[in-house]
């Protein structure tokens, strides 16, 4: 029965028309009548008929006291279609992997708004931007890139040294530092009474979130970490999402001291 009911919804919204009604009446939640629908949406009456069967069917709409109205039903199923209208013609989601073990964060991936940055050069000049010293906080942690730390911070591009600020580093990323000497470049960006550091064993991601937007680096398939693109958002239910990424990450590192 529930495969059928699947099917049916799916049927449901091949048609353009069936999608306009379903909008129309989400954007009326006391409900609309049957005259007011079709004149709303310049269909004749015959046809909109139709269309109303097939949706209070699937039980998308509700037909009650003379009036169709949207239910909670309409509202998942909308959300439901709006994801699968993001999928991006660019290829980088089905080329990349959200290697998030928490089920919460993972199923609410889906419902947010990133936008793709397809080169290395804009990622630098959006952190540029985006990051500067008007901050009063920033989280960034993760599987990060080297050399992007480097060349934002090391090379002077940015000063947080009166923001607080909060890197988790995985254990290979401070080898590397360590291992060429480069901390006090790698950090110098950084205040040393404003900055808490910790170490995570190891990540297979990296991420980060200031006061407006936040950036979101993901592993291709062969699972190595692509520093060349990233996701990107200005909304704040992605930055909220991703300070709670960042929470999850914190949590299962430990504090570490230079």
């Amino acid at each position: 029965m529930k495969d059928e009911l699947l099917e049916d919804i799916v049927g449901a919204f091949r048609s353009y028309t069936r999608r306009q009604v379903i909008e129309l009446l989400l954007e009326n939640p006391r409900g609309l009548r049957f005259n007011e629908i079709a004149r709303a949406l310049s269909i004749y009456p015959s046809t909109l008929e139709k269309h109303l069967a097939k949706l209070a069917r699937c039980r998308i709409i509700s037909h009650h006291d003379n009036r169709y109205l949207s239910t909670v039903n309409s509202i998942l199923i909308w959300e439901k279609f709006k994801n699968l209208q993001k999928i991006d013609s660019s290829s980088f989601l089905s080329s990349h992997i959200l290697p998030i073990e928490n089920y919460g964060l993972r199923d609410r991936f889906g419902s947010l708004n990133f936008e793709v940055i397809l080169d290395l050069i804009s990622i630098i000049n959006q952190i540029k931007n985006d990051f500067d010293d008007t901050q009063n906080f920033i989280q960034a942690g993760g599987n990060l890139d080297y050399q992007i730390g480097k060349t934002v911070y090391g090379s002077g591009m940015l000063n947080h040294k009166n923001t607080r600020v909060e890197i988790i580093l995985t254990r290979r990323l401070i080898n590397q530092i360590q291992n060429r000497e480069e901390e006090n470049l790698f950090l110098s960006g950084f205040g040393e009474k404003t900055t808490w550091l910790y170490e995570i064993e190891k990540c297979d991601l990296g991420l980060g979130v200031g006061k407006s937007s936040g950036f979101l680096f993901l592993p291709k398939l062969d699972f190595e970490v692509d520093y060349n693109q990233c996701l990107y958002s200005k909304d704040p239910e992605a930055l909220e999402w991703l300070r709670e990424l960042f929470g999850h990450l914190k949590a299962q590192s430990q504090i570490f001291n230079p």
